[in-house]
């Protein structure tokens, strides 16, 4: 028999080249009474492709990785991995009871099993079948994977999903939690889990002083539902699976949560449709910072209008009225996908971002939108004073007019660090407050931030072009999946390089010249969510390149 997935034989054997050997495998001994399952594919080959990745950043700390492998040893009970194939898999199988400590059971494949034991002494219990050894310090642990091997039960690896059960094969290093038989074995304590969210949220919202508790009430009230939405969550899923995957030139890091099917977090999830974002295409190149959206809005809408309402301690009746109002009257609007941008320069004022919204009516949201504004014209909270001021029509851009929103705030001079807070605002936005341009075209909404007409007419542009970009971020874009809820491309690098020059202009001591100078190619660590039936994944991408210039920058530091 080769050593390798019985579902997935063939591509196995394609693209891990896994030797043959004879006797029982690890996937089928691990039973769907496992409540934690970690995996690591041939330490040998994954952790010389994660040295790979290291070394291309810092030439030569790639061995300080690859000497790391005898720490594998000190994990597993046998320090100097004595008998064991390291061409192999190792696993590690947990089994969970309340009032308890887990229990572990140790799985790899032995190049000599007499070697194993004789590592392993008296301190584990051990089973072997043929090459593969089992061992444990716990005879009732190691007894569930003798009876999956004589063939009892089913093996967990069958009852989680075909994708879920891909990414576990695919991954370097995998985690699989079987959150399915955790909610049984833990059914006590989740169902005394809600009240105690309850009491803690209610413990601290009545030790806030009363001056600070009208504006972060709010906030608590918002952890209340996320936590009880997590807990319905926890409740509604069979499986969670983590993986880590290394090449050369990125790190990538990838989840999928299987949920039941007809849950009632199904259900929601199912409103969330995905798409390919190909908005986030149309905006402008060679920003530092990229998001995409699909999905329901609602629930954020009404958490960012009882947030405000909850901040505004010196508001009227009537302004909160007219809060209230705005919520119902957003509640009609269905906003089909947004893009957004953000950048930093290293001149002030620094923030320029833009950002798009296809929506049902434009129209109504640009009445709702006036109404709104003018009403929020001066709102009070216990740290400042903001001024928002209208100005309808006060540019005229492709032959569409644009309002001009200047939003101002006033901190009280007895706050503490009032000067470092005006100092921030004057360099991100200059002296005269936050400035955005809202151009309202038939279907979508366009708004930037920082950078004046220009900045819009730039923006306007780009999102009216029939080409997509080839930029980086176009380049970037494609490591993700082909649809998705939201995608964020972050260039950590250039943002860190623009905020320091920034910085600089300010008085903080950093070395300017040497940041200009620094050429950095533009690069971007990535995420991305998706849904589809019953399920949740996400990715996050680190690449080689976006490491590099943190170094380099990094290295600039240092020298200060």
């Amino acid at each position: 028999m080769k050593t390798l997935w019985v579902v997935f034989s063939t591509v196995a054997l394609t693209c891990v080249g896994i030797s043959h050997s004879h006797g029982a495998q690890a996937v089928d001994a691990v039973p769907d009474t496992a409540a934690v399952v970690l995996r690591w594919k041939a330490p040998e080959t994954s952790v010389g492709k994660l040295a790979d990745f290291v070394d291309a950043v810092q030439p030569g700390f790639g061995a300080t990785v690859k000497q790391g492998v005898p720490a594998i040893g000190q994990a597993i009970g046998n320090p100097g991995l004595k008998g064991v194939d390291l061409s192999q898999d190792i696993w590690v199988v947990m089994f969970a009871e309340p009032q308890a400590a887990p229990t572990i059971v140790f799985l790899m494949t032995a190049k000599d099993v007499d070697d194993v034991k004789d590592a392993l002494g008296s301190a584990f219990e051990v089973h072997s079948d043929g090459k593969l050894v089992a061992y444990s310090q716990n005879d009732d642990a190691l007894e569930e994977i003798r009876q999956r091997l004589g063939g009892e039960g089913k093996s967990l690896l069958t009852i989680i999903d075909a994708n879920s059960k891909k990414l576990f094969d695919s991954s370097d290093v995998a985690l699989l939690v079987n959150v399915k038989q955790l909610v049984e074995d833990f059914s006590d304590e989740l169902d005394q889990a809600e009240p105690q969210l309850d009491a803690l949220i209610d413990q601290f919202t009545n030790a806030l002083p009363e001056a600070q508790r009208p504006q972060l009430e709010a906030a608590f009230e918002m952890y209340r539902t996320l936590g009880k939405a997590l807990l319905a969550g926890v409740r509604d899923t069979n499986s969670f699976v983590l993986g880590a995957s290394f090449t050369k030139t990125a790190i990538r890091l990838e989840d999928r949560v299987q949920l039941t099917d007809g849950s009632a977090s199904s259900k929601v999830l199912a409103r969330q449709t995905t798409g390919d974002l190909a908005l986030m295409g149309k905006l402008p190149a060679d920003k530092a910072a990229y998001i995409g959206f699909k999905g329901d809005l609602s629930n954020m809408i009404e958490w960012s209008i009882q947030m405000t309402k909850g901040m505004l301690t010196d508001a009227t009746d009537e302004q909160k009225a007219e809060l209230d109002a705005a919520m119902k009257g957003l509640a009609k609007f269905k906003y089909e996908e947004m893009a957004m941008y953000l950048d930093l320069t290293p001149k002030a004022p620094g923030f320029h971002g833009g950002a798009v919204s296809v929506v049902n009516s434009t129209k109504g949201l640009k009445e709702l939108s006036h109404k709104l504004l003018k009403s929020m014209s001066e709102l009070h909270t216990p740290t400042f004073t903001q001024k928002t001021s209208l100005e309808p029509n006060a540019e005229k851009i492709g032959g569409v007019d644009v309002d001009r929103v200047t939003i101002k705030q006033e901190f009280d001079d007895s706050n503490p660090g009032v000067e470092i807070q005006q100092k921030v605002m004057a360099a991100l936005f200059g002296d005269d407050g936050m400035q955005q341009l809202v151009m309202y075209q038939p279907t979508r909404t366009l708004q930037t931030t920082g950078g004046g007409k220009a900045e819009m007419q730039a923006l306007q542009t780009a999102v009216d072009s029939t080409k997509t970009g080839d930029s980086a971020a176009a380049t970037a874009r494609k490591r993700f999946p082909a649809k998705a809820n939201i995608i964020v491309l972050f260039d950590i690098a250039r943002m860190v390089q623009n905020g320091a020059q920034l910085a600089g202009e300010q008085d903080v001591p950093v070395n300017t010249e040497a940041l200009s100078g620094l050429k950095l190619e533009p690069s971007f660590i990535g995420f991305s969510i998706g849904t589809e039936a019953n399920s949740l994944q996400s990715q996050l991408e680190v690449p080689v390149l976006q490491v590099q210039n943190i170094a380099k920058l990094i290295g600039i530091f240092q020298q200060q």
